[in-house]
């Protein structure tokens, strides 16, 4: 798949990302103020509603930005000697036998 028809759905998802953050602070905040006229403890609601939107938000944030990247996926480079994977990420064909052609677990 070509970059340009994959742009569409990245730049759809960043939105969907951005307004995720924008809404969660804002949610939060509101929330927050309802505290403050309701218990009449200002600005003690909003400020701990700020925090809570910004926490939960960076987090959405930080947890959707992985997954869209496939940091989310353990990645890990092979050992130095050992047969690199295949191109679903599965081992490459015969890489269950040593190297002196016996199979593992026979001597």
């Amino acid at each position: 798949m070509s970059d340009k028809q994959r742009q569409p759905w990245s730049t759809a998802r960043a939105y969907g990302i951005g307004f995720e953050l924008v809404c969660a602070v804002a949610g939060f905040t509101v929330i927050g103020f309802w505290i403050d006229r309701h218990f009449n403890s200002r600005p003690w609601g909003t400020l701990i509603g700020l925090a809570l939107g910004c926490i939960g938000g960076f987090y959405n944030l930080l947890r959707d930005t992985s997954r869209a990247f496939g940091r989310g996926e353990e990645r890990r480079l092979p050992a130095p000697g050992a047969p690199a994977a295949g191109a679903n990420g599965s081992p490459p064909a015969g890489a269950d036998k040593r190297a002196d052609g016996d199979r593992a677990g026979r001597s």
